[in-house]
């Protein structure tokens, strides 16, 4: 145990000088913004994209689990609807296994990154797919808008109250208006990174997951009204209630199937 807790310490440590901004900086100045990742080029020129997050994208430490288990298991024969677009990195290696006439629609609550997901995921998209790219968060909360409490840089919004400074109203969406509003009427992947949202979508969209063929998905804890749900009883429910198996995980990462 000693060696396993020491070799982890030891991955982390790597990783920080790896990491490091001036190791960013001299990526995002060799490259001219123009980052390598996963066969993909990823557009960082906003100022959004710090230093870091060049040098993850560069050393493909950038949503690791995530984007090997899109690598490895997402089928090229579905559309797809990917929740947490961030930078359109997902939304480019999805775009990437996809069928040529396939369609995909990237939902992002943070609007200054909107931009950001248009130019990297048609970047890397073929002509012929058709890409969608959506402002709005995935909330069930009574009105058409909901409260978005913005992260640090490009990572880390979450649904929350106006009250914090950091709060901006964003469009409210739910998967099943998202789905009819975008002609998605058969079987879809569902691509997920959502803060904790995920759960109102496990809560009240049960004939929407019904045609959900595949879902790979960041689980979190989170706390709805009095309740508290860890991310293994949100796993657990996508199974119970849902009719989902898993077919791989890594940490709060998981491939469910049907």
């Amino acid at each position: 145990m000693q060696s396993v807790t020491s070799l982890h310490a030891a991955k982390v440590r790597v990783a920080k000088l790896l990491c490091h901004p001036l190791v960013g900086r001299f990526i995002g100045r060799a490259f001219h913004d123009s980052v390598p990742n996963r066969g993909c080029r990823i557009d960082t020129s906003s100022p959004l994209v710090t230093p870091e997050v060049k040098a993850m994208l560069f050393w493909r430490l950038y949503e690791g689990a995530e984007l090997r288990f899109v690598e490895r298991y997402l089928r090229a024969d579905l559309d797809v609807v990917e929740l947490g677009a961030s930078l359109g990195v997902m939304g480019s290696q999805i775009a990437r296994k996809m069928g040529p006439t396939r369609q995909l629609v990237c939902v992002e609550a943070n609007p200054a990154l909107i931009p950001i997901i248009e130019r990297n995921v048609r970047a890397n998209a073929s002509p012929s797919q058709r890409i969608s790219i959506v402002h709005g968060a995935i909330g069930y909360e009574p009105g058409e808008m909901v409260s978005l409490v913005l992260g640090d840089a490009t990572y880390g919004s979450h649904v929350g109250s106006l009250a914090d400074a950091r709060a901006v109203k964003v469009p409210q969406l739910g998967l099943s208006k998202l789905l009819s509003a975008h002609a998605l009427t058969g079987p879809f992947a569902l691509v997920s990174d959502i803060e904790g949202s995920e759960l109102g979508v496990f809560e009240n969209e049960t004939e929407a997951l019904a045609r959900c063929q595949q879902l790979i998905i960041e689980l979190h804890d989170v706390r709805s009204g009095e309740r508290q749900f860890s991310a293994e009883q949100i796993c657990q429910l996508a199974k119970d209630r849902h009719g989902f198996r898993i077919r791989d995980r890594h940490g709060p990462v998981v491939v469910f199937e049907r």
